[in-house]
């Protein structure tokens, strides 16, 4: 257990890039749990993470080898650890599977000696009576839990002693460094508040995949107490820390972060609908009333007039219908009211036109001369006439006159054809539209346009074509 929740915290860190750290694991460890893979990990992953790690276990043979053990007159604590090799016919850093539990023998052997003291002093220092032991007496276990806290001997693994209201041994610590070989080096021990360095030990340190290597002595330990820099606490959104520089950085605008590994932050392109900027970590909706249309967007473009956006995430805007454009918001079209006010002033100039022709309609204009001018027939009009033929295929148009006192012209249900000259003057031709040759002298009457004539070519109309 203790195992797979390190390899996943040194996991975890290897993606987000927290490289360069020395970590302390804890808890009951089997040799080698840093060269297994896990989760998204490869095996060599997790022991480059795991490269220069320190831990702390209990130290199994004490190391001044010629201290006398006190349950033996005659063995130094050196002694017993050879000869309880030999007995196993190998020797130290050569252990066979089989007798793997070889370091547990120091502790096996301090807790027999414990014992036998503990014993000895309860049957012959304090007298109890063997019965008592055999029947376990509440009053003999008191006697032995008395007489097992006050251990105080040499053993094995060195000094035997009970801290009160402590239920382990004050025993000896002693601190191991995963370094660059591949294997643990002792480089201190503790025991009852006092370090002790090792004197040839190296520590290793890592900056940026190098390795740094310092020798550690009692003046130099005045490194373990350095200050470090601390890192920098970035906000909760916008920036992520990047582990190997100690900096905060964010994703370019049009981007969300999507990891942040070893080799810095990865950013992806925001897809259509969504933008960010000013450091978003990850991409938003467009508003209601804007749109993205593509990806990488930093920031939404609002819907033109003529459409809106209703819902969030579009990547369109939808037309709006005819006579309606988008509201202030973009969410929904409203009437517009130019348009319609544009429809109201055509439909007004239209019916004033409208008016004006059928108020001219049959209006009749005075004659002041009819004559044979350059070889036409020329009427002169008082005021301007409002003749003006439109169209282009028919170069005339149809007119009436009456009261001039000529019967070829003033002939009743008689129309002649006329061409514009002048706005007073106008060419009289024949119903076929032939030239009059014939003098038809007068100067009164009337001339005007029979309907519809009066509507289609009057010069209140606009250009028909």
């Amino acid at each position: 257990m203790f195992e797979l929740r390190n390899r996943l915290l040194l996991c975890e860190n290897y993606k987000i890039g927290f490289l360069n750290a020395i970590y302390m694991p804890f808890g009951w460890l089997k040799q080698g749990w840093w060269s297994e893979s896990v989760s998204e990990c490869s095996a060599h992953q997790v022991n480059h993470m795991a490269m220069g790690f320190i831990a702390a276990n209990a130290l199994h043979w004490r190391r001044d080898n010629n201290s006398v053990l006190s349950c033996s007159a005659n063995m130094t604590a050196g002694h017993l650890r050879q000869t309880w090799l030999k007995r196993q016919r190998t020797s130290s850093g050569n252990l066979e599977a089989g007798i793997a539990l070889a370091n547990e023998a120091a502790s096996t052997a301090d807790a027999v000696c414990m014992f036998a003291q503990a014993l000895h002093k309860v049957l012959l220092d304090r007298a109890v009576p063997l019965r008592e032991l055999s029947a376990r007496t509440p009053a003999a276990y008191a006697e032995i839990q008395d007489a097992l806290s006050h251990s105080d001997f040499e053993g094995a693994q060195g000094r035997v002693t009970f801290t009160p209201g402590m239920a382990e041994p004050s025993g000896t610590i002693v601190l191991q460094q995963l370094q660059s070989d591949g294997g643990l080096i002792d480089i201190a021990t503790y025991q009852q508040a006092h370090l002790t360095l090792e004197p040839s030990a190296i520590l290793q340190l890592r900056f940026d995949d190098e390795t740094v290597c310092a020798h550690l002595s009692m003046s130099s330990s005045a490194l373990l107490g350095s200050c470090l820099v601390p890192y920098l606490q970035c906000p909760a959104r916008g920036e992520e820390l990047d582990f190997r520089t100690n900096t905060c950085q964010a994703c370019p605008d049009g981007t969300e972060l999507k990891q942040s590994g070893p080799d810095g932050l990865i950013c992806t392109r925001c897809g259509p609908g969504t933008y960010a900027s000013n450091g978003h970590v990850t991409c938003t909706p467009c508003p209601v009333g804007t749109y993205a249309p593509g990806e990488g967007t930093p920031i939404c473009s609002t819907c033109p007039l003529d459409g809106y956006a209703d819902h969030t995430g579009a990547t369109a805007c939808t037309p709006c219908p005819q006579g309606m454009l988008s509201s202030r918001d973009g969410n929904m079209c409203v009437i517009d009211p130019y348009y319609y006010a544009s429809l109201l002033s055509i439909c007004f100039f239209s019916m004033f036109s409208a008016l004006t022709v059928f108020a001219s309609c049959g209006y009749k204009t005075r004659i002041t001369d009819v004559s044979l001018t350059d070889g036409k027939l020329v009427a002169t009009t008082l005021t301007e006439h409002y003749i003006a033929h439109r169209w282009r295929f028919a170069p005339t148009t149809w007119v009436t006159l009456s009261g001039t006192g000529v019967h070829e012209l003033d002939a009743p249900q008689r129309c002649l054809r006329a061409r514009r000259l002048h706005p007073l003057s106008l060419e009289l031709l024949t119903p076929e539209g032939e030239p009059i040759s014939a003098d038809r002298c007068s100067s009164v009457g009337y001339i005007h346009q029979p309907f519809p004539m009066a509507f289609v070519d009057s010069v209140h109309m606009p250009p028909m074509i």
